[in-house]
Formats: structure tokens, sequence, C-alpha cells
């Protein structure tokens, strides 16, 4: 039975250095939430504070109308994936997977049914009796899912366990994981420094700095209308301008930036505030006439479906992505636009 998660407030220090600062959610029962952040963000301390292993300087940590940060880890009812995958290396699949059932006292009946369950679910079944070491990277990674699916826990926590994987396999094992955690239902938090990781897989991503939540929502409304600069530079790639002056023209709202005139429909518009605009909105060689600007291709970079471009305006460079059969080239001059649609009002940090 799925539970939710409530946090209050948590508060982690190590001496002086504060790693979470008063962070609060709230977790449905079966949501899956991914802490999305750099290095030494919090979001490892976050789920080890979940976990149990770490205690809270301040704060309340509950599962449901529990209360937990006096409850061990082993009385969470959690399971737990790591980076290191952590399987014992001298046992077999089947008794790495069986290891956690048998802690909890499951009769040999369960145990043996769950191991096969949990096999066939990751597609490794009639592997039972080889060791870690014959098996390949992402195969271990579906033992350690499975030895941690077996126990049926009211939490699942993940820390950053696709990335001793490559890139092919990360997106194989990651769609495995959401689609068994979908039809298990178990409330999931999942750490990772990955951003395409979080936005495919996740029902809701938390984007962390310094121990601060900097903005939560789903994949969709944090990578369309991120709130400040650094979720706009963090998930995916975003042109951050700043807005010396505003005045209007015909009714309409205009944004004096370092790369021209720009149109803003937003009432919060002001001097000092920020505007984002992601690569892929800019049109190339417009057709219509509404915030065209112009400056000169700088470099260009072939990534298959599309190129990278880079444009400098007024000393300023874009970045701007087009089809891969658009001619452009270094020390092209170029014309493109933005529309009004997909220009994104920042808040204040």
């Amino acid at each position: 039975m799925a539970t939710a998660i409530s946090i209050r407030n948590l508060v982690k220090k190590y001496g002086d250095f504060t790693a979470v600062d008063h962070f609060s959610i709230d977790i449905a029962p079966g949501e899956f939430v991914t802490l999305l952040g750099s290095s030494g963000c919090g979001k490892t301390t976050v789920l080890r504070t979940i976990a149990g292993f770490l205690e809270a300087d301040e704060g309340e940590i509950y599962f449901g109308d529990r209360f937990m940060n006096n409850v061990p880890p082993e009385k969470r009812d959690i399971s737990m994936m790591f980076q290191s995958y952590a399987l014992f290396p001298h046992k077999t699949v089947e008794n790495n997977v069986n290891f956690g059932l048998r802690m909890h006292g499951a009769s040999k009946e369960e145990q043996s049914q769950k191991v096969e369950q949990g096999l066939e679910m990751v597609h490794l079944s009639g592997l039972n009796n080889r060791k870690p070491q014959e098996l390949s990277g992402g195969q271990q990674q579906r033992v350690a899912l499975a030895r941690a699916m077996a126990v049926t826990p009211q939490v699942l926590l993940f820390d950053e366990p696709l990335s001793n994987l490559d890139a092919k396999l990360r997106e194989t094992v990651r769609m495995e994981i959401r689609a068994i955690q979908r039809k298990y239902k178990i409330t999931t938090v999942y750490v990772t420094h990955d951003q395409e990781e979080a936005l495919s897989i996740s029902d809701r991503v938390v984007v962390m700095n310094s121990g601060h939540i900097m903005q939560q929502g789903t994949p969709e409304e944090i990578y369309k209308n991120p709130k400040n600069a650094f979720t706009a530079c963090f998930i995916g790639k975003s042109n951050v301008l700043q807005v010396e002056s505003v005045f209007c023209k015909e009714g309409k709202s205009f944004a004096k930036t370092a790369v021209g005139e720009i149109e803003v429909d937003s009432p919060d518009l002001k001097p000092g505030v920020s505007i984002s605009v992601r690569p892929e909105d800019i049109v190339v060689h417009p057709l219509n006439q509404t915030n065209v600007l112009s400056g000169r291709v700088s470099n260009v970079v072939f990534l298959g479906r599309y190129k990278q471009v880079s444009v400098t305006s007024n000393g300023t460079e874009m970045l701007v992505e087009v089809d891969k059969d658009v001619e452009v080239a270094e020390g092209m001059e170029i014309t493109y636009t933005i529309p009004v649609s997909c220009v994104n009002l920042l808040k204040e940090e």
C-alpha cells in the first residue's frame, strides 16, 4: 500500500555548512517525484534523511500520519537503490533478490514465488544461479531493482541509480523503472543530476540549488515555464536576457534588451527583471514581423536532428536551434524572431 510523504522545514547541517535549508514538500501516495540538481545541492541529503540514514537537525518527516524522525531505517518499510547497485558479489542472483525477503521473515514458499516474480518483472528469468560478475551493468541494475521491489515497500528510493550505465542502457532501464513503478503504484523519490532523466521519468520534478527548492512542477511545467533564471538555465538550454527598460506601443508592452526590442505579454513586465527564451522556439528567417532581430552566426554545431547555432546580436550571444537542413554558416548575417508566446518572464531568485 503506497503512502504519502510529508517533509516539513527539514534542515540538515554538516558543521557550519547547511546542506538542506528548510526544505518542505508533500508527496502523494504512488507519486513519482524526482529531486534534480547538481552535486552538492542537497538532493541526496534529503533522500538519505527520508531513508533514516541521516538524522534531521530540524524539521519533521511523516509517512502518512506516522512521525518518522526517530524511526530506524529497517522499520520504515522502504527499499533503496544505490548508484553502486550494492549487490553481494558472492551470492547468486536468486539469493541477492531473496535477501530482503529472508530478513523480513518471509516463508520459503513466499520467497521462491516473489523471487521468480521479481526476475520475470525485470526480464531476467532463468539467470537465478549467476553471480553479479557474470552479468552486464544493466542486468546488475535490474537485479538491484528486483531486490528492492521484492519486499513490496511503501516507499522506493533511488540515489543516482543509472549513472554507471552507458547512455543507451540508461534510457532502457529508466523506462523499465517507470513502467514498474506505475504498475505497482509505489511512492517513489528519485535523485539525479540528469535533466533528461528527470523530465522523462517523473510525475513531478523538484529543482534544487544550495539546499533550497528553486521550482517544482510537472516536467512540462518546469521546462515550458521556468520561474527563475537558475531553473531556466539548468533545465535544458535557455537564453536569459535582462529587461533594461519597458515601453508601450500600439497597446503592447515591449522590453528593451541587449539584443533588441522584444514584445512581452505579461502585466508583471518591469525594468530589472529577466526573460527567457528556449533556443528551439526561435525562428530563423522569419516571415512575420514581430520581435524580428538580426545577428551574425558565430558558431554552428551539427547534432543530427538539428543544428545548434550561436548568433551574436549587438555583442550578445543567442543560442538558436534550427532544422538540420537549414543552411547556416559561420559569418552569415541572419534575421530571427522570438514568438511572443515563447517569451517567459522570470521572477527574481
